[in-house]
């Protein structure tokens, strides 16, 4: 019997213990969902495009955050183009960047995820002139310079745009939002 006696201490002990650990536990999560610090929102890593040397008609391709991300110098004639395409576009909706001469979007094809790149002006393409654009390496979907898909084809949505800033000094900040 004197050894039922140490062992029935010994497990209130432990419950004790281990119902004591238990609300700690809960107090020290309660304190530090209550300490007004945003936890809502992951944060990304931001990444800097130096844009410098990116001649105008040139694009550049860069891998952000495991996505393919594309940097493209429009010229003039570009963001002309971009008005004139407006008739045959499945979407014409307005992205942030289309008066800008940078463009930026992620570089796959909204049809099958394909890469896109880039495809001068020149040729035709539904029985006009082709203005120039981006296409899509697997189904040959084509975009405008806004990266809004024509209407016709395969792809259905225009190219997303990740969150970036164009900073003052003319580089492009990917993961920040203004």
């Amino acid at each position: 019997m004197y050894q039922d006696n140490n062992t029935r201490q010994l497990l209130r002990v432990a419950v004790k213990v281990m119902v004591g650990i238990g609300l700690l536990l809960f107090v020290l999560m309660l304190v530090s969902s209550l300490s007004g610090r945003d936890t809502s929102k992951p944060s990304i890593p931001a990444m800097v495009v130096n844009t410098q040397d990116i001649q105008i008609g040139e694009a550049r391709f860069v891998l952000w955050e495991g996505r393919p991300v594309v940097v493209y110098h429009r010229s003039d004639t570009d963001r002309e183009a971009i008005d004139l395409a407006k008739q045959k576009l499945l979407d014409a909706t307005i992205l942030p960047t289309q008066k800008s001469p940078w463009f930026v979007a992620y570089s796959n094809g909204t049809d099958l995820g394909c890469p896109i790149k880039l495809l001068a002006p020149g040729g035709s393409f539904q029985g006009e002139e082709w203005l120039g654009g981006f296409i899509d390496t697997c189904r040959g979907s084509r975009y405008d310079f806004a990266g809004r898909v024509f209407a016709g084809q395969n792809a259905a949505r225009n190219l997303g745009v990740p969150p970036f800033v164009l900073k003052s000094s003319g580089d492009i900040v990917l993961g920040a939002s203004h």
